[in-house]
């Protein structure tokens, strides 16, 4: 069909097309009478037809497809689209030949498999630190007592941690995490009994609490003396923790014995608990290593803290083996003392303790600082 041009002048009359005449393209109505588009419109044979006046004419662009019918919609489609399905198809066809090139997709993820637990019954010991003297004295309980208070325990099966002497699990208890460590070498040959391992946990909790009295004591010399060092030091927390066993259960999975061990055993599984800890510990002396540290005040006042230790037990125990980490504690960021070892004058103070030659190794290597000198620590006769 062929088109009259439009004359923008003639201006349209009647009300429902009036609309017609108000796009950027004519000027709105200022006098009767039909404008030429109208006219075109309303003289266009079909639908179509004025579709495309609308559109191609006033509005410049494609006619939407929609407002075609039967073979006039079936061809609009064709044309829009045929050039563009044609490319597609070659695309489609290429990447497909790139897509059968590539390796097999492999997936990495690997969903988490729950540790398996042991759920036990467990009892605390009891811990009574002197005051005066620092003499720390551990008692386990009766775990044939039916009136005995127990805690349910989730004890982690497989080790969280190992050690020169000890293997460490996970433990959950009220849904907080702890740390529950067991002897497996106490410097003997073969298997350690449910006796030897009792014995050490209860002195790794002497040690512990002995540890944390010098510290307090230390701390409190310092403050008086107005001796600057690090303050945010502490002795973890820690309890003795027994299973209990009761008729027709099991002992953990973690600690290592069987139902037969336990009931002819005269004392029960013993565990030293720690609050859980993950960050990486910091390591200050060995056994039998005692270095200086000059440029860290932790270091130098804990350097200062093993010679006062020494003083402080008239020169009966020589602290070693010490390694801080930071946790929190309460609103604060500590430095948590923990896993000492300790040389006597007796050389029975537990797994680690070289007697007298370790005394001599950390007299023959400590450096005194300012920070002892400060605190009024007399410095070593080497030949002592």
């Amino acid at each position: 069909m062929s088109l009259p041009p439009f004359d923008p002048v003639q201006i349209c009359t009647n009300p429902e097309d009036s609309h017609l005449c108000c796009s950027a393209h004519f000027p709105f109505k200022t006098a009767p009478g039909l404008c030429s588009r109208c006219i075109a419109v309303q003289a266009a044979a079909t639908e179509e037809a004025s579709a495309k006046i609308l559109f191609e004419r006033v509005k410049q662009c494609p006619v939407p497809t929609f407002l075609f019918k039967g073979v006039e919609k079936k061809r609009r489609i064709q044309q829009l689209v045929g050039d563009f399905s044609s490319e597609t198809k070659k695309a489609r066809t290429s990447n497909t030949s790139v897509v059968k090139n590539l390796p097999p997709l492999q997936s990495t993820f690997r969903p988490a498999i729950p540790e398996k637990t042991s759920t036990i019954a467990i009892a605390f010991g009891e811990i009574t630190i002197d005051a005066e003297s620092g003499t720390v004295s551990t008692s386990l309980v009766d775990v044939m007592d039916t009136e005995l208070d127990t805690k349910v325990c989730e004890l982690h099966d497989t080790l969280t941690g190992k050690g020169a002497s000890q293997y460490v699990y996970k433990a959950t208890i009220d849904g907080v995490s702890y740390a529950f460590k067991r002897f497996y070498n106490v410097g003997a040959n073969g298997v350690v009994s449910l006796e030897a391992n009792a014995k050490e946990v209860q002195k790794e909790a002497q040690r512990l609490g002995q540890t944390n009295w010098f510290w307090e004591v230390f701390k409190a010399r310092a403050e008086q003396a107005n001796i600057s060092i690090e303050s945010d030091i502490c002795v973890t927390d820690f309890e003795i923790v027994c299973e209990v066993t009761k008729a027709n259960t099991d002992p953990s999975t973690a600690c290592g014995y069987s139902n037969s061990d336990i009931d002819t055993s005269d004392v029960p599984m013993v565990w030293l608990k720690e609050p859980f800890r993950s960050g990486r510990p910091e390591k200050w002396s060995g056994t039998n290593q005692h270095p200086t540290h000059h440029t860290s005040k932790l270091g130098n006042t804990l350097n200062a803290f093993a010679h006062f230790v020494y003083t402080q037990s008239h020169k009966t125990v020589v602290i070693a083996d010490l390694q801080t980490t930071r946790a929190r504690v309460g609103n604060k960021v500590a430095e948590i003392l923990f896993d000492v070892t300790t040389h006597t004058k007796a050389g029975t103070s537990g797994v680690g303790d070289h007697g007298e030659e370790g005394i001599k190794q950390f007299l023959t290597q400590h450096e005194c600082t300012a920070r002892c000198e400060a605190l009024g620590l007399v410095a070593f006769n080497k030949d002592e």
